[in-house]
């Protein structure tokens, strides 16, 4: 009965080692996947950390700002030029802001921009842009304040651009690509 040649005997345990060679490397792959999978996840739970906290700094920092506007916007103010252009101007001599809520708010401000600075070491394509943006936009609040008003629009501008960076600084952080 178990007179078997020698290649019936090598086929015989082929055909038992052959699963059982497939279950232990299956186990080994499966373990390596679960385990690559725990270092992306914890690495994309830093990257998403990261760029929520850049993204509440970059946020108050907005909020800041417009708070900062409409607190000289309060009073009154001319709508000069072609309304068609949308163009604005503020007559200085007819605002008289709260000194001391405009120095609150250029705190805010301030310290917005402090909260911000961890984050633009992270974001190696864009941190130059959204530091240059940030600070346009603060310099724009210290003249204002300074000077008891100023430009509307370009105040505006300013913030868009620094909005427009904050985006591409959150996508880098959390490793996407900007869709510009």
């Amino acid at each position: 009965m178990w007179n078997l040649c020698p290649l019936e005997v090598f086929k015989l345990l082929a055909s038992i080692a052959t699963p059982l060679v497939i279950v232990v490397f299956g186990f080994i792959i499966n373990k390596t996947i679960q385990r690559q999978n725990a270092i992306a996840q914890r690495h994309s739970s830093w990257l998403t950390k990261w760029a929520d906290d850049f993204y509440k700094a970059a946020s108050a920092f907005n909020d800041s700002a417009t708070s900062f506007l409409f607190l000289y916007l309060e009073s009154e103010w001319k709508e000069l030029g072609d309304k068609d252009k949308g163009g604005i101007a503020v007559d200085i001599n007819e605002i008289s802001p709260d000194l001391t809520r405009s120095l609150t708010l250029l705190q805010e401000l301030n310290r917005g921009w402090y909260e911000m600075v961890k984050f633009f070491g992270f974001a190696n394509d864009n941190g130059k842009d959204i530091r240059a943006a940030a600070s346009d936009l603060l310099t724009e609040a210290r003249s204002w304040h300074k000077n008891g008003a100023g430009d509307v629009i370009s105040f505006e501008q300013k913030q868009i651009t620094f909005n427009k960076n904050v985006k591409k600084v959150h996508a880098e952080l959390l490793g996407l690509k900007d869709s510009k």
